[in-house]
Parts: C-alpha cells; sequence; structure tokens
C-alpha cells in the first residue's frame, strides 16, 4: 500500500485527525492535493517551534529531519512538549556510519544538507535523555535505484541478472528489523514513550 492509502485507512479505520506540518509550502500544497479529507490538516511549521499546544498529540511521527537541524536538542524538545506524555514518538534519522562513514560527529556530514548526523548508539543516547522507553529499529537497505538498459535481449536479461543479484543481495532489506550490535543500519527508527 502507498502512503496515501495507509492513511486513509488508519484515519478511516481509527476515526482520528491527523495535522501534517511541513517547513516549506510547496510540500504543503502537495499535501492538499494529494489528501482530500477533512480530518487531516497541513500547516507550514517548524520543528524549532511547532504551533500546537502542549500535550496534544497522541502520536507524532518524524522521519528524516532531525539530521537537517543544528538545534537538535531544541527540536526534540519541541517534539516532547506538544506529545501527550501517554503518546508516541516515531522518529527515524540515517545513520553517519552508513552515510557518512569514517566522520565523527562533529565532522561535516557528507550529504551537504544534512547539518549533524548520529550513529545508532548516539540516536540511542540522545533519544533516552528524553525518554524512559526507546525502541530502535533498523534499516538496511539504502534508498537505491538500479538501472538497467532498456533494451535488453531476453536471452541476455538471465545473464545480466545473475550479475547483479548478489550486489542487490548485499544491499538487504528495506524492511525494518530489530536492531542487531552485529549489523549497521542504514536508517535507525526508534519508537519513543514515556516522556521524562
Amino acid at each position: 500500500m502507498g502512503p496515501d492509502t495507509d492513511l486513509k485507512y488508519c484515519l478511516i479505520e481509527r476515526r482520528r485527525e491527523s495535522q501534517g506540518i511541513d517547513i516549506s509550502q510547496d510540500a504543503i500544497d502537495v499535501a492538499l492535493k494529494r489528501y482530500e479529507d477533512d480530518r487531516i490538516a497541513f500547516m507550514v511549521g517548524n520543528i524549532l517551534n511547532i504551533g500546537l499546544a502542549n500535550a496534544s498529540q497522541d502520536v507524532i511521527t518524524c522521519f528524516e529531519t532531525i539530521e537537517h537541524v543544528a538545534e537538535q536538542e531544541i527540536a526534540i524538545s519541541e517534539l516532547v512538549r506538544v506529545l501527550n506524555p501517554n503518546g508516541t514518538l516515531i522518529i527515524s534519522t540515517p545513520n553517519r556510519k552508513a552515510t557518512s562513514p569514517g566522520k565523527s560527529a562533529s565532522d561535516p556530514p557528507n550529504n551537504h544538507f544534512h547539518v549533524s548526523e548520529f550513529s545508532t548508539k548516539e540516536f540511542i543516547s540522545f533519544l533516552s535523555r528524553h525518554f524512559g522507553k526507546v525502541t530502535v529499529f533498523g534499516q538496511r537497505g539504502p534508498n537505491k535505484l538500479l538501472f538497467l538498459p532498456l533494451k535488453v535481449p531476453n536471452r541476455h536479461f538471465s545473464g545480466v541478472m545473475q550479475r547483479i543479484r548478489p550486489r542487490l543481495e548485499r544491499m538487504g532489506s528495506p524492511k525494518l528489523e530489530s536492531i542487531s550490535s552485529f549489523k549497521e543500519y542504514h536508517y535507525i527508527t526508534a519508537a519513543c514513550r514515556d516522556v521524562k
């Protein structure tokens, strides 16, 4: 199921309202066209100053945002402020060890749009300062595109697939899995509860 199908299913099944916030008016305009449902509200906002009331949200999702912000403590404090004390924050970020290998927390990330990236251990420590329960998952499959020649005769296709299959298998599954200390993950996702 695509993201809009998932969102509409959740809204229909749960009869809940949802709010989407993005710093970009263009992103909000796209969302307004894509999700036509009176239970979904969209607004331009900033993670450093979320325009919502204290403890007003039961669930907050924040995917691949924290690494774009220099003031990460202020950002997490704002998320905690608007989260219901019994609520859940689901937050994800790229793993610096996968996206900027060999770099420390003080080094600029390889992605010039990122201000600061976390390792898995640093992300868990960061979140644990604000939450009593942090359940962490890893996603090993980086978002990569696979390009195949368009005019590959069928008899050559199996040979091409034989050569690239080992690379695809090394990329790993894009699904979330429980964190293992023996693996590095491309993305780290955490479900956080029990606000401190």
